[in-house]
């Protein structure tokens, strides 16, 4: 049996020799652990860990939280072919860690036992330096327990008087010439905790074990500071050095000097750093270096580097020194736990009682979001919680400039509000850049270099998006840019009304085009492609709609149009239906034309029947726009328009045929329905519209299949069956054709329905596998959850009545996710099997539970169980 390590301090991971779990094995599992592995072959009763881990949950419901999470800890740690027990003890009363494991906790105070034992100071260095070594961070960070919290306070004291005893043992032993402690400036509160930033703290280590300068970027607020600071306390001969009250460059020798308390001298600057470390070396940290590089910053850091070999230098900056030997390291946000641990724990500093609950977790969590996981926002806007609930600081972000501010006198100036931090980033940016970047602030989410040329018209686009990513005003994501929020609003604070009048159309109009350009591929080979375009740029679809519904009602109602086909591919029908409805009222304000407000009821009436089952009104849009076009195409033909001319009349006449087909069946008025997909399928025959006459194949089958359904005879069901699919075959091959997955996924949906009802099971599974894959590719929500069903259906078909479950929980966890219903149980598909009573019903609640949150990627792994099973019988046979 392999040994499990549990590392504790700096993360939640858990290793052997060939298996290894990070944090990603979730909140209330990863604390679990940490409670645990604190002391491997200590048990605790199931009682106390309930009531540690649930202390406010209803104790029958917190039970069963804690038979879900060991289960999920016990999935990780006891894969298959490890024997129940040898990792992860329980019994009806006790829970632990086996006895035979290791933590780095206990390795810790285990070097911290054996320093104090022995009588040798070299010894006992060693100790301490082998203790240090392994207290990466602090104990289970992101973590909040009282007992972990108490916990975490307690090992950082031990890793603190630790570094304490070592520097007297080392300044005892040393006999070199040593450097006056130096009196260190704090400007952000270093007493506080530090949160996150390990992966970001040991990059920073190895990258200054092989450059000897390294700077550290970022904007303002994301914490450059704070993560240095915590550099230096973890780093032997180090010394930090705040450059903010500088204001010429060449002076940052002298301020280095004057840092350090080196003995008084004649001698430069450079001279005196030589002799101090000529047979020393260390890291100086230079903090806050950017309104200094343009005075010669840049060159005096590299004099220092030339004149003092035995130096490394970090330098904290929101813009890149440009020096040949640079290193640089971009500071990204914190991730969202380490953001909410950040402000729960600030939190309390305002207000002693605040704590962390189901109630207020998500309102935590979205402020953190909406402030991008800048630490000094998050820092800013926990010192409210004095007087706010979460909630009401979420409230007033619209304000966020005048809410998060600190006046507290220890906090240098630029750290007292939000507006100071990016003013002192700002006035460091040329005035052409400085308005080329209140242009960008147009765009919401990510935005292509072709749109910023676009809508700024700046011949330098390239230069200037350089230019602000090297000074961290935005992030370049591949091939596209994206600010954050917060540095988004606060540019547009400084546009003028004219304009951002002119940005906002000339922002419409440039997604009025691209969406013109490429919404009618959506029907063709390059479905998918088109797809996750339209998906990077739905933020700015958003934002142009919210703009120009209120000030330009005919731009509103033409982009609306063009990205209404995009949402009824995407399932985005909660915000279609909302837009829709306000283009249509704005057609009251504005002269519009008779085509688009026909329109508008068309792709009304699909969001209608699609988000609220609502088919009367979605009956009532369908009608207004198919009266609309024929007599549209009456007036046309009397004119005497070609064919070509006509097409585009007689295929949208012929999708709304279908359209209205598609209300009756969903009102179970099966003859209207069954006329509707006919005419439409006729009509688009005659048309040559193959790719929607697929479509119409599809509504057939839809009716084929219900009507066989609601059939009591088996001889009859076989009938409307073997009719269905015989629609479903011939759409298949036409969308194979056409090459068309997203209506191929809906043949595909069909033949992996059809082929068990007939006992063909084999027969389907081929469709299952690829129609999954489809679905999961194109995000086909509703898709996805109809084969997570299928697979269901036939899991108890194979009698894996694990997996079964697993399948029933993915797919109603995901159709909770997503808002779409969830399959009925098919008395024709399901085999009748009671799971509770072959599984028990705490095996089956596990089960049910890990489906219910697992990942389509883990699904996809499982569904591949399925037909790898199925091939190796097939192979024995």
């Amino acid at each position: 049996m392999d040994t499990w390590h549990f590392e504790l301090l700096g993360g939640v991971r858990a290793s052997t020799a060939s298996v290894r779990v990070d944090d990603q094995v979730g909140k209330k599992p990863g604390a679990l652990l940490a409670l645990l592995a604190l002391s491997p072959g200590r048990t605790r009763s199931r009682e106390e860990v309930i009531d540690i881990i649930w202390p406010e949950v209803d104790f029958d419901e917190a039970r069963n939280r804690f038979r879900q999470t060991l289960f999920v800890l016990r999935k990780q740690l006891e894969p298959a072919g490890v024997a129940p027990g040898s990792v992860l003890f329980t019994d009806r009363t006790q829970v632990g860690i086996a006895a035979g494991h290791t933590s780095d906790v206990g390795l810790f105070e285990q070097a911290l036992r054996s320093a104090a034992m022995t009588t040798e100071p070299v010894v006992r260095a060693q100790h301490l330096r082998s203790a240090l070594a392994l207290y990466k961070g602090e104990f289970a960070p992101g973590f909040y327990l009282d007992i972990l919290l108490t916990e975490r306070e307690r090992l950082n004291a031990l890793a603190q008087s630790a570094r304490e005893r070592l520097a007297e043992l080392e300044a005892t032993q040393s006999t070199e010439v040593t450097l006056p402690a130096p009196v260190l400036p704090v400007p952000v509160r270093t007493e506080n905790r530090f949160f996150g930033r390990q992966s970001e703290l040991e990059h920073l280590q190895l990258l200054l074990e092989d450059f000897r300068l390294v700077t550290l970027l970022g904007p303002g607020g994301t914490g450059k500071t704070r993560l240095a600071q915590e550099l230096q306390a973890t780093t032997p001969s180090s010394h930090f050095i705040s450059l903010s009250s500088l204001r010429n460059g060449t002076s940052i020798p002298d301020a280095i000097v004057s840092t350090l308390a080196l003995p008084d001298s004649t001698d430069t600057a450079l001279v005196r750093l030589r002799a101090a470390f000529a047979e020393k070396s260390a890291l100086l940290i230079l903090d806050n270096v950017e309104q200094l590089v343009t005075s010669g910053g840049a060159e005096a850091i590299a004099s220092v580097l030339e004149a003092v070999p035995t130096l490394r230098l970090l330098a904290t900056s929101r813009i890149r020194l440009d020096l040949p030997q640079e290193s640089a390291c971009q500071l990204s946000p914190l991730p969202k736990d380490d953001a909410v641990a950040l402000f729960v724990d600030r939190a309390r500093l305002a207000k002693s009682s605040f704590v962390l609950t189901d109630e207020n977790e998500e309102a935590i969590a979205e402020l953190c979001r909406r402030l991008d996981g800048l630490p000094l926002a998050i820092e800013l806007a926990a010192a409210r919680a004095a007087i706010l609930t979460p909630q009401q600081i979420l409230e007033r972000l619209a304000r966020r400039f005048d809410l998060l501010s600190d006046k507290r006198r220890d906090r240098e100036e630029r750290h007292t509000s939000l507006r100071a931090a990016l003013d002192w980033g700002w006035s460091l940016l040329a005035p052409d850049v400085q308005r080329f970047f209140t242009q960008l602030c147009i765009f919401r989410g990510s935005f292509s270099l072709e749109a910023a040329e676009a809508i700024t018209g700046e011949f330098l686009a390239i230069d200037y998006l350089q230019s602000l990513a090297d000074g961290s005003f935005l992030v370049a994501e591949g091939e596209r840019f994206r600010l954050l929020e917060t540095l988004r609003e606060y540019g547009l604070e400084k546009l003028s009304k004219d304009d951002s009048d002119t940005l906002t159309q000339k922002h419409a109009d440039y997604f009025i085009d691209w969406t013109a350009e490429r919404k009618l591929l959506l029907n063709g080979a390059q479905f998918a492609e088109i797809l996750a375009l339209f998906k990077q740029e739905q933020d700015n679809f958003i934002a142009a709609l919210d703009r120009t519904l209120i000030s330009d009602a005919k731009r509103a109602v033409v982009l609306c149009l063009n990205v209404a086909r995009f949402w009824n591919f995407s399932y985005w029908l909660h915000p279609a239906l909302s837009y829709l409805q306000q283009a249509l009222a704005a057609t009251e304000r504005a002269e519009i034309p008779a085509e688009q407000v026909a329109l508008l009821h068309s792709n009304l009436g699909l969001a209608y029947e699609s988000l609220q089952m609502d088919y009367l009104s979605a009956r009532t849009h369908y009608q207004k726009y198919y009266d609309f076009k024929q007599g549209q195409l009456k007036e046309r033909e009397a004119a005497g328009d070609d064919d070509a001319t006509l097409f585009p009349i007689r295929r949208a006449l012929a999708g709304t045929v279908h359209n209205l087909g598609t209300s009756y069946w969903f009102a179970k008025d099966l003859d209207a329905a069954q006329r509707h997909y006919n005419e439409a399928r006729i009509l688009n025959t005659a048309i040559g519209n193959d790719a929607w006459r697929a479509f119409n194949l599809c509504g057939l089958y839809l009716v084929a299949w219900t009507r066989g359904y609601s059939a009591e005879d088996p001889e009859e069901q076989a009938i409307y069956f073997e009719q269905a699919l015989r629609y479903v075959q011939e759409g298949e091959a036409i969308c194979r054709e056409v090459q068309q997955d997203f209506y191929l996924c809906y043949m595909l949906c069909g033949l992996a329905r059809l082929y068990p009802l007939l006992n063909q099971q084999e027969r389907g599974l081929p469709a299952l596998k690829e129609g999954f894959e489809i679905a999961c590719a194109l995000e086909h929500r509703v898709y996805v959850v109809d084969f997570l069903y299928f697979y269901y259906c036939q899991a108890l078909h194979d009698k894996r009545f694990e997996e079964a479950t697993q399948f029933w929980g993915a797919a109603a966890g995901y159709a909770k996710q997503w808002d779409i219903v969830v399959p009925h149980e098919d008395r024709h598909l399901r085999p009748q099997v009671n799971l509770t009573e072959l599984l028990g019903q705490e095996r089956y609640d596990l089960l049910y539970e890990a489906g219910f949150h697992a990942s389509l990627e883990s699904l996809q792994t499982l569904a591949a169980r399925i037909h790898t099973s199925h091939e190796t019988q097939r192979l024995a046979y």
